[in-house]
């Protein structure tokens, strides 16, 4: 019996030291018969109560498949809790990923608007530059012509 016990645990993964430790974990303590269930060499068992005049106790076998059916609902309700959260959770990244790409999207259409906006203060900047200097030489040309004319007055 224990080691069919022992196959089952370990096949269905209950109560198995690294997932039972997990936080959230409904384990409960064990009932006092199958704390003191030990198995020999010759598997057998110390405790009289699974043995009664050589056959197994009914009420022993039925409690401790009882335990192991609810810690197998245990183990499969946090399954496919897990499951809905990793669902959860890959919904969000959809979304999350979804939205930095829009976010890119925007952010290249935006450095593109300021690289046309600085080519463009750019362009206004030489053509300042251009009519200042222009100015300068008119009005360079205009101090001669007055110039010239009070000189020849």
């Amino acid at each position: 019996l224990a080691a069919l016990y022992a196959a089952l645990r370990s096949t269905a993964g209950i109560n198995h030291p690294k997932l039972s430790d997990k936080p959230g974990s409904r384990r409960r303590p064990l009932s006092p018969c199958r704390r003191h269930v030990f198995v020999n060499g010759s598997e057998s068992f110390s405790l009289g109560s699974v043995h009664l005049g050589g056959e197994m106790n009914i009420e022993f076998l039925h409690n401790t498949m009882q335990e192991f059916q609810e810690e197998l609902r245990d183990a499969q309700k946090q399954r496919d809790e897990a499951k809905a959260q990793i669902v959860i959770l890959s919904q969000h990244v959809t979304e999350l990923t979804g939205s930095q790409e829009k976010n890119n999207i925007k952010l290249q259409e935006l450095q593109k608007s300021l690289n046309q906006s600085e080519e463009g203060k750019r362009h206004l900047a030489e053509q300042l530059q251009k009519a200042n200097a222009s100015l300068s030489l008119q009005q360079d040309a205009a101090n001669r012509i007055n110039m010239e004319k009070r000189r020849l007055e």
